[in-house]
């Protein structure tokens, strides 16, 4: 994946990580089905190579299906996704074609050099070890006969959950901005503010753009109190959003204040360089004139002397006070910015104050020197590519407007734009998917079962986030679980496609076993489905305990950029594993007559059914 990733030139961002990481988790599935198929075989009594032989041959067909539908939800993650979901749907197709190309050929290669060239005749594990784990593995579950439990958790469940979530929505806080339109803007509070305090504060701040202001609060509550928000609004104006927060609440806004001084005209803009020289701009010199201290008296940087035929740039007065290490990071914040396209070339630089580095201080000289462009040798040069560039990126860096930690703006169209590709992605998986599945398996039935699991798959996972918006009200279930108000975007929609994919793997998995299972009866019974999802069930619990650990670390530890896409991924893991047994395959039971007799005088969890030759 590295190699091949590199080969294009891709640019590493979360969405694309957190590819990597749910294709290692994917990619196990493939190795568990054919380890799985392979203990089996081993119990036939059959020689090493031809167990390995009937493993690789068996698994095949689970691991393309499930490969493929994967496949199918990332391709149209790529054509309707914005650039991050494109990078993680071009990155899990990678991880797919990666992940095949290991499974099915790799291992393979790998276990004929051992029988060929090292004379391994055996292969064991846990299962083939211990008797009583082999057993624990093989249970005689009557599935089909807890159906209308299942249906009836998830119908209560999923329509509960659609409830909250249709509540929120008409309220205004489940779309985010890609899909409703407007502003958010996302700021960091000195103290903490309940939502009601603030969202009286906004309504009555006499803005017209605040009125119609939905605060969301981010991060953990103290006494129902947050110091972070999210705010969105339906104004498209970002500009006038954002003046107006910054307006309302400044003095509560936990935001770096510019810090002025002479040379610097307000929001940030320096005065021309033949203005200052000689004031706030210096060359550095044996006969520089150094400008007067706090105490009246001249003052110079200990170190002056390591920046001869540089430059001295004198911050005084500085309102308000900042600190030595304040200023550097200012400056080298704004050397980061991009400006007109292009980042400012980064010069080494060192701050000094009277003061000392770590107290607030009126007074501060910055020191910088090129090597080759010195003042005695070249000072026009000098001014023009040194110290008028260094001049402006100080003063922009220290004396400018304070900044809201983020601000976002979608115009209606765009967010009209983004709703109708999530809507055609969705649609067009589904029918792709459905479609490959009739083929695959000979029966429109497998496929509508299988797109029955999808949609209660999505539609639970839907549900989940409307019951998130309340839980969070919850003391401790908010800290414990990390829940949000997560809101419905084009990240939160690739982790929508992408659990679409994933649900499909399982429920391929028990459908390709049941085809297997039914044989020469040529339709299916119940006891076909029990043996089935009990013979499959190890893997199942293998498969998607694997990829709930991969998805709950990047869940608990990834970070706010891939939260709501990482709770997504996770419900929709628990949930498609789930239904693959509790949804999907009773569905295969209505409208047919003969599953009855054909199980009858059979205990659940017989054999007897086993596929013709098998």
């Amino acid at each position: 994946m590295l190699g091949v990733m590199a080969a294009l030139n891709a640019t590493f961002t979360l969405p694309s990580i957190a590819g990597i990481v749910l294709s290692v988790g994917t990619a196990v599935d493939a190795n568990v089905l054919i380890f799985e198929r392979l203990r089996e075989e081993q119990h036939r009594g059959l020689s090493l190579r031809m167990a390995l032989k009937n493993a690789y041959d068996k698994a095949m067909s689970a691991i393309l299906d499930s490969n493929a539908t994967t496949f199918i939800t990332s391709f149209f993650l790529i054509w309707f996704g914005t650039e991050e979901v494109k990078g993680f749907g071009i990155t899990l197709i990678i991880g797919i074609l990666a992940s095949l190309f290991t499974a099915l050929f790799v291992t393979r290669t790998i276990f004929g050099l051992l029988i060929d060239k090292f004379g391994v005749r055996e292969l064991r594990s846990l299962p083939l070890t211990f008797p009583k784990w082999d057993k624990l593995l093989k249970p005689s579950i009557d599935w089909m006969s807890f159906a209308w439990v299942f249906y009836t958790f998830s119908a209560v469940a999923i329509t509960l959950g659609l409830i909250l979530f249709g509540l929120k929505v008409r309220q205004g806080q489940m779309l985010d901005i890609e899909f409703a339109g407007g502003t958010s803007v996302q700021f960091d509070l000195k103290a903490p503010m309940s939502k009601e305090e603030l969202l009286n504060r906004l309504q009555h701040s006499g803005f017209e753009v605040l009125k119609s202001a939905n605060p969301v609060a981010l991060g953990n509550a103290s006494d129902g109190k947050y110091t972070s928000f999210d705010l969105l609004t339906p104004s498209t104006n970002a500009i006038a959003v954002r003046d107006a927060v910054m307006s309302t609440l400044l003095n509560d806004l936990k935001v770096e204040v510019p810090s002025g001084f002479n040379g610097a005209l307000a929001g940030g803009i320096p005065e021309k360089l033949d203005d200052v020289m000689g004031k706030q701009v210096l060359p550095v010199s044996d006969t520089t004139t150094w400008p007067a201290g706090p105490d009246g008296k001249p003052w110079r940087p200990s170190v002056w002397g390591d920046y001869r035929g540089g430059v001295a740039i004198v911050l005084d007065p500085l309102n308000p006070p900042l600190t030595p290490e304040q200023i550097s990071d200012r400056i080298n914040r704004q050397f980061l910015q991009a400006t007109s396209g292009q980042a400012t070339e980064r010069q080494p630089f060192v701050v000094d104050s009277p003061s000392g580095r770590n107290k607030p201080t009126t007074f501060a000289i910055v020191l910088s020197k090129k090597p080759n462009l010195l003042y005695e040798k070249d000072a026009k040069q000098w001014a023009e590519l040194f110290a008028g560039p260094l001049w402006k990126t100080v003063v922009e860096g220290v004396d400018r407007p304070a900044q809201l930690k983020e601000v976002r703006n979608f115009d209606a169209q765009v967010a009209g734009d983004a709703q109708t590709n999530a809507l055609l992605a969705l649609t067009l998986s589904i029918l792709v998917i459905m479609a490959y599945i009739w083929v695959r398996f000979g029966n429109l039935k497998y496929g509508t079962a299988t797109m029955v699991a999808l949609l209660h798959d999505t539609l639970f996972t839907i549900a989940a986030i409307g019951f998130a918006h309340y839980l969070v009200n919850v003391p401790g279930i908010r800290e414990i679980f990390q829940l949000e108000p997560f809101r419905i975007n084009l990240t939160v929609v690739a982790g929508i496609l992408t659990i679409m994919g994933y649900s499909m793997i399982d429920t391929i998995v028990v459908f390709d076993r049941i085809r297997e299972n039914r044989g020469k009866y040529g339709h299916v019974s119940r006891q076909v489905i029990n043996d089935a999802v009990n013979q499959t069930l190890s893997r199942t619990l293998l498969t998607a305990g694997t990829t709930t650990i991969t998805v709950a670390i990047m869940y608990f530890f990834g970070g706010e950029g891939i939260h709501g896409f990482t709770f997504v991924l996770l419900i929709g893991i628990l949930v498609g594993t789930y239904s693959s047994v509790a949804i999907a395959a009773p569905i295969l039971l209505f409208g047919n007559k003969g599953a009855e007799t054909a199980g009858a005088g059979q205990q659940p969890g017989t054999k007897s059914l086993q596929r013709t030759g098998a």
